[in-house]
């Protein structure tokens, strides 16, 4: 089955939009973007 790979790709993809959106927020939250 592909669930487990499905899952990690919306994870990292997830991660990468959260870390985009603090990016043009403005925080200062580099741990966030360094395990993205």
């Amino acid at each position: 089955m592909v669930t487990e790979s499905t899952g990690r790709v919306m994870a990292v993809v997830a991660s990468t939009v959260l870390a985009s959106c603090e990016a043009e927020a403005g925080t200062h939250n580099n741990s966030t973007r360094i395990i993205a």
